[in-house]
Order: structure tokens, then sequence, then C-alpha cells
């Protein structure tokens, strides 16, 4: 037996374990039995002794009942290992400080009616499984109320053997979904353990008859088995109607809703036979997650056929046998054809559902806001704890000792009202305490940081002009620019150096708490415009050489007539 005892709830579940899985044979459970019906009952008490011993009425005023119900919780876990605990309260209500204390003996009588009430679920899911405490093996306590001291020895008492707590108390249901996941998923490889799941809601299903007659029957019991398939057998000639709905409200949390759902089957096809009605086969399931369905619905139809049955052939060789004739047989044919199922009216109703939905909206809203302002008190926290101890060591220099002493009056008194009156206030409420701790101690760091920074700005500025003064000074490489446009950038870098000269000057005249003299920005901004007037004026091209004369053309003799080419001379030979 599984006994699981939460903050709010009581779980109890038998099961049958063997090597391959297990499976659950009953459950049992209380919805509101839990750790915190103990702490209701013992602030019951504190607020009683408190009306009469102080005269003051802790449950007209909320923040002092969960002051008191913080510490009631406290005191509780402290008894699960002690006899006995102090309970202290400093301003609980009109400026009235309370205290008491309470043994472990005056707790368990206090609580003695939720001792009782523990043991109902146990008793009723033995009863449901057919077990006695003689054949329970092992009572498995999980569940970080069942550390109370007297539920276990309750539970010995019944079954007349010490709990196991073998299983993680707190963690044993995150351990068994990561494990059913790692045996869902293909990417992990696990031991094939498989769980049988029980439902513990009884659903029953319901139709009119064709005489007008309401019909009903519990299809699924409790602790039905899940998943689970059952079939519904009907004889109908035309489209009818079925319900499913929770047998016994007495399981389900008050004012749940116990339609399950509705379901429209047909048109029914007729029947061959028009005397009779058509067979209809209704398939129910009750999901792993349990859900139930009208999975499908099939028309049964068995017809009779004649079958032609051939006679055997004649043996080879034997010439004298009698030629045997064909025969006829009778054969029964069922004929399966699937009807519309329709659901009408399945789940939640539309009006429940959307009401949920917008819960669950306000809920997730909820949710946002309060891990916003829990980011903020936290980032308001963090800026107290680091502040504190720079505006003391490194940031001493930057503020004058008066800004240093009313600096760090704010810081310690945020930090009282932090876990006081600012423990629980709203998003809005911590931006505002931040804006105002920064508006103090953002200019000291300021300070700081110019401090730091102030000296690589410095150095920036400085070798951009001497690279920009290299790059103006007349040479060959710059032939090609006016000398005036080179003087112009020369200029702007005696301006910008003179500048920084003057402005670290007066700076070094300053005091580190002052507000400083000397911009990091600033400096870059000066080398950026320096740098932005002299980069155009000294990256102009060159200008492109004259091109070359063109070579003058080879002159070419025109070819002579024969009439005007010289004719050969003959010597004189005389």
């Amino acid at each position: 037996m599984f006994v699981d005892v939460g903050n709010s709830a009581l779980q109890v579940c038998v099961v049958r374990f063997t090597k391959a899985g297990l499976k659950i044979l009953a459950t049992g459970f209380d919805r509101n039995l839990g750790g915190n019906a103990f702490d209701q009952a013992i602030f019951d008490h504190f607020c009683e002794e408190f009306k009469v011993s102080q005269k003051i009425d802790v449950k007209s005023n909320a923040r002092a009942s969960l002051r008191l119900r913080i510490a009631v919780e406290k005191m509780k876990k402290v008894l699960s290992s002690n006899p006995e605990a102090p309970i202290n309260i400093e301003c609980l209500m009109d400026d009235k400080d309370v205290r008491s204390s309470m043994t472990r003996e005056k707790m368990e009588e206090l609580t003695k009616h939720l001792l009782e009430a523990l043991m109902a679920p146990v008793i009723s899911a033995m009863s449901e499984s057919g077990m006695t405490p003689e054949d329970i093996k092992a009572v498995e306590l999980v569940g970080n109320a069942s550390r109370m001291p007297f539920i276990p020895t309750q539970l010995q008492s019944f079954f007349g053997m010490e709990c196991s707590r073998t299983l993680n108390a707190s963690e044993c249901v995150a351990r068994g979904c990561a494990l059913q996941g790692a045996m869902l998923s293909p990417q992990f490889k696990v031991r094939d353990f498989e769980v049988m799941d029980s439902f513990p809601f009884p659903v029953s299903f319901t139709w009119q008859a064709e005489d007008g007659e309401a019909k009903d029957m519990e299809l699924f019991e409790r602790n039905n088995t899940v998943p689970s398939l059952k079939a519904m057998t009907f004889f109908r000639n035309e489209t009818f109607a079925v319900q499913a709905r929770y047998t016994t409200p007495t399981l389900l949390p008050p004012n749940a809703e116990l339609s399950v759902g509705s379901f429209e089957i047909g048109p029914v096809p007729q029947s061959s036979d028009p005397e009779t009605k058509t067979k209809l086969k209704v398939k129910v399931r009750l999901n792993l997650n349990g859900l139930v369905d009208v999975e499908s619905a099939q028309a049964i139809e068995e017809i009779e056929e004649t079958v032609v049955v051939p006679a055997p052939a004649p043996v080879d060789g034997d010439d004298s046998s009698t030629p045997m004739e064909d025969t006829t047989k009778i054969v029964k044919k069922i004929i399966k054809t699937d009807i519309n199922v329709v659901s009408t009216q399945g789940g939640l109703p539309q009006q429940v559902l959307e009401q949920f939905v917008t819960e669950e909206f306000e809920m997730a809203l909820q949710d946002r806001v309060m891990e916003e302002t829990k980011e903020r008190k936290n980032a308001v926290e963090e800026y107290v704890y680091s502040m504190r101890s720079k505006v003391t060591t490194s940031l001493a220099d930057f503020a004058t000792p008066a800004a240093s002493e009313a600096f760090g009056k704010l810081l310690n008194d945020t930090e009282d009202w932090l876990y006081d009156d600012g423990e629980d206030e709203s998003k809005g409420v911590y931006i505002a305490k931040l804006a105002e701790l920064k508006a103090m101690g953002g200019p000291i760091e300021a300070r700081a940081a110019e401090t730091e920074a102030r000296p690589a700005a410095a150095a920036a500025l400085t070798a951009a002009a001497v690279l920009i003064a290299g790059q103006a000074a007349p040479d060959a490489a710059h032939a090609h620019i006016d000398a005036a446009d080179l003087e112009s950038i020369m200029a702007e870098v005696k301006k910008a150096t003179e500048w920084l000269a003057e402005k670290v000057q007066l700076q070094a005249a300053s005091a580190k708490s002052a507000d400083p003299v000397l911009l990091s920005a600033d400096i870059a901004k000066k080398e950026e415009t320096l740098v932005r007037f002299a980069t155009p004026i000294l990256a102009r091209p060159k200008p492109k050489p004259a091109p070359p004369p063109p070579a003058p053309e080879p002159e070419v003799s025109e070819p002579m007539d024969a009439d005007e080419a010289p004719k050969p001379v003959a010597d004189d030979l005389d």
C-alpha cells in the first residue's frame, strides 16, 4: 500500500507487484485531509488562546492570520522531531507580541479527529481490494506531511508493521513522472515495466428504449483497469443517442459536472428482414487519461448464401467409378457496416469550459505578475547588498562624507523595510524603491565609472590626433591635396589636442566626489568629429596621369609605274 499525505489531500493505493509490472487493485482518497488540515487545527487553537490572553481576534486581520499560519507551520515541523516547540511573533496585531508553546501530545490531541479520518480511505481501499492487513507486505509512506510521527504510528497499529520510507517523500512523484517519460520516450532505454492503472470513478451509460423507458447500465465499475474497451449491443432501425455520466456523485469534487458525454449513433441501415431490427455493436473506450468515448459503432447482419461445392475429380486409371455430381451448402456470412458516431456533448459544458479558460488566463497573468514582482524585489535586495559594501570601499572617494552617510542610511533603511513592511509589496513599489536608491547611488557609480573610462578615451583621442597629423604632413603621397585643406586638418588636430589638455587639467584640479568636468563620452565624440573631418580629405584619390601623345606614323612610298622606273645604263665599252 502507498499512503501519500500531501499538503492538501490524502491518497491511498493498493497495488500488486510482479517483476514485469504492477497492477492497481484499489484506491482511496480524502481531498481535504493533508498537512494543511493539521495546520488549521493548530491555528484555530492559538487564535482562541490569543483571543483570551491578548484580547485580539487574529482571524479578523488577514496579515496577522498569514503570519500566524507561517509560524504554526514552522512549529509543526519542529514538533515532528522534538517533544515541544515555542511560538513567538512580534507585533502580531495591535502592536502586541505573542508567545506560547505546544507539546507533541497537545498537537495529537488537537488533531485526533484528523487521525481518525486518516484511516477511512485506508480501510475503504483495503475493503475494495478484498485484502486484509495480513495480506499487505509493505506500507510505503510518502508526502511531506507524512513526517509527522503520529501518522506512521497510526498506520503501524493498523497493519502491525513499520512503515517503509524507501522513496524520497518529497520527490517521489517527480521521479515517477521522469521514469514514466523515459519509458514512453524512444530516446531512453529502461527495463520494461508495465503499470496497469485503474479509474476510481464508476461510469454509467443511459439511453431511451423504443418503448420510451430509460435504460441504465454501469459499464465501467469503480477501479476499472485503464485502458479498457467494452461493447454494447443494440437492436435499432433509427438514429438514437446514449449518454455517459458518473454513477457516484459522492466520489467527485463538490459541484462537479456528472455528465461525461452524449453521443448520437446513426443513421442506422434497415435490416434485410423487415420483421427484425438491425443489430448494432457499439464499442466504448476508457483511455489512459480517464476519458470516455464511443469509439465506433457497426451494424452486424448475418446472411445465408448457397455455395456450390465442386465434386471431387475421378481417380486416374479407375474407369469403373461413377462420376460424382456437384453439391451445394448454405453458408452464413457476416456483413459489418460502420455507423456514424457524433459527440453532441463531450467533456465540460461550454459555459464551464469558458469559465475555466478565463480562470487559467487570470492565474497565468497573476503568476507572471508575481514573477516580475519577485524579480523587482530581488533587484532591490541585490542593489542594497552590492552598494552597501562598495560605498565604504571602492566608491568611498566618489562621494562626500555627508552624501556617503546619507546613502548608507538609506541602504540600511531599505534593508529593514524589505524584511518588514516591504516583504509583500506590489511590483510598482519595488520599482519606485529601486529608482529612489539609484537616484542617490547612480551619480556616485557614474563618477567612478568615468574615472576608470576617461584615460582610455583620452589615449584614443591622442592616438587619433597623432595619426591624422602624420597623414596630413606635406609629402609626395598627399601632394595632390590642396595645401589649404591640409592646413585645415592640422588646425582641427591642434584644436582637439588643446581642448583635451585643457579639460584634463581642469579634471585633475577637481575632486573625485564632484561631478566630472571631462566625460569619456565627450572625448569619444571629439575623436569621432576629428576623424569624420579629416578622413574625406585624406582619402581623396590622386588624379589620373595624362595619357602620352600618340606616336607618328611611318611614311610609306608609293610604287612607280614601269615607264617612270629608272632604266639601266650600259657601260661604254669603248
